[in-house]
């Protein structure tokens, strides 16, 4: 079966080996300054090829961008811009559930758990991993955030907690994280910049920030998703 187009090398493997497979091409292609990263299965690398031809960006002003704002204050504003996005900051309501700690990346999954049976790794230049939305040009659309956001606060993040971005399909992002936080705190503190980065976590999925702040104490993965 033919690869789809793609402006990156791409690598066909099964969904329930393309974590492990991403993990051993990090370090192969340290050295040669690439990035891999997860584009979903083949439908999802047309839309992202798609979204790049069509949403341009300066990506050197997005860069620094991305190295010089604050981003307690790019969090402030989104806030500001669309308050009625974010009901969940004003309710201290528990949740539905108690979710469980996201243990593996979900991009090689099926909703009923069975593996997908094809996904796409490309090769991204490196050796930043916070650049990878920059480079595919992902966000823009409803409350998924533009490029420079998404690598705004990827950076961020990989600073505190090493998390790497490891997936990015047309709709989704997820991290692998080295250091998930420690203290309710810091879990607390987190899901609320999450929420504010994704409002579909919360509102759509776990229910209310103290269900996504006990969720990420133990996570070593990190799941985002616009609809």
């Amino acid at each position: 079966m033919a690869e789809p187009d793609f402006p990156f090398p791409l690598k066909s493997v099964a969904g329930d080996v393309a974590e492990s497979m991403l993990l051993k091409m990090r370090g192969d292609l340290q050295a040669k300054c690439l990035i891999p990263v997860i584009l979903g299965d083949k439908e999802s690398v047309s839309d992202l090829s798609e979204i790049a031809t069509h949403n341009q960006i300066n990506f050197d002003e997005f860069a620094r961008s991305a190295s010089t704002v604050l981003p307690e204050d790019w969090l402030a504003g989104r806030v500001k811009e669309e308050p009625d996005c974010y009901p969940s900051l004003s309710t201290s309501k528990k949740g539905k559930s108690s979710p469980e700690p996201m243990m593996r990346l979900s991009v090689g999954f099926q909703s009923n758990g069975k593996p997908v049976p094809e996904v796409f790794i490309a090769q991204l230049p490196g050796p930043e991993f916070w650049m990878l939305p920059l480079h595919l040009r992902i966000g823009s659309w409803n409350c998924c955030p533009e490029p420079f956001g998404h690598a705004l606060m990827a950076r961020y993040w990989e600073g505190r907690f090493g998390a790497r971005l490891a997936v990015i399909t047309a709709d989704t992002i997820e991290f692998t994280v080295d250091h998930p936080p420690a203290t309710d705190e810091s879990c607390a503190q987190l899901a609320r910049e999450q929420y504010i980065y994704c409002p579909d976590i919360v509102d759509q999925d776990v229910g209310s920030l103290a269900a996504l702040a006990e969720c990420l104490k133990n996570s070593r993965t990190w799941y985002f998703r616009w609809n």
